[in-house]
């Protein structure tokens, strides 16, 4: 539960997308720009904040196998514009080595649709945990490791992230933004910023 809690926070991040797979075709089926009831997707724990719809769901029209869960946001003016996806577990991997082998697996698959990653960071054992058994434990302390990729292509931003859990324990994330995601992040802002200063 609170690996949903806090992934579904990345709904809510004001990341932005350097704007340039199609402007139009999200993954799984999915495409951007569409409303939730277009999408056809069965949601549930459906919130609203910043002109964000944002829900969680278990199946798309075509799901990735190692899925565990889905998250949506869905802009006011720009309706689908992120998706993210929680993986199963990693479980029983003390060195790390089911998590990185899955991590290279995606990395590749996304750099064929996507072309080479725009930034990555791969490294392990910088501060504290510098055991190879602590591999997991590692990824969780900032600034002691990091596995990620991120894809540009189109105004469409990708980024592949291996998250550590405890020890032995981790779980991949991927983040996907339409090509409408900065706007709508930079629009949210001004309209925040003119009701404060209307308030002040």
């Amino acid at each position: 539960m609170k690996i949903l809690l806090a992934s579904i926070a990345f709904l809510f991040l004001n990341s932005s997308v350097a704007y340039g797979a199609s402007q139009n075709e999200a993954p799984f089926g999915l495409v951007w720009g569409q409303s939730l009831k277009d999408s056809g997707v069965e949601c549930f724990e459906t919130k609203n904040k910043n002109n964000l719809l944002t829900c969680q769901t278990k199946n798309f029209p075509q799901n990735l196998s190692i899925s565990q869960m889905y998250f949506l946001g869905f802009s006011q003016k720009y309706n689908l514009q992120k998706i993210g996806v929680l993986s199963n577990s990693i479980t029983n991997d003390i060195y790390g080595t089911e998590g990185k082998e899955l991590y290279f697996k995606l990395k590749s698959q996304l750099s064929k649709k996507y072309g080479k990653p725009v930034s990555e960071i791969e490294s392990i054992g910088q501060t504290l945990y510098k055991d190879e058994d602590e591999f997991y434990q590692c990824l969780k302390y900032d600034g002691c490791g990091m596995f990620t990729s991120i894809f540009e292509s189109q105004g469409i931003s990708v980024s592949l992230k291996l998250n550590g859990m405890i020890r032995g324990m981790g779980y991949i994330f991927i983040i996907y933004e339409g090509p409408n995601w900065g706007r709508h992040v930079n629009e949210t802002k001004e309209n925040i910023d003119s009701g404060d200063l209307d308030s002040l």
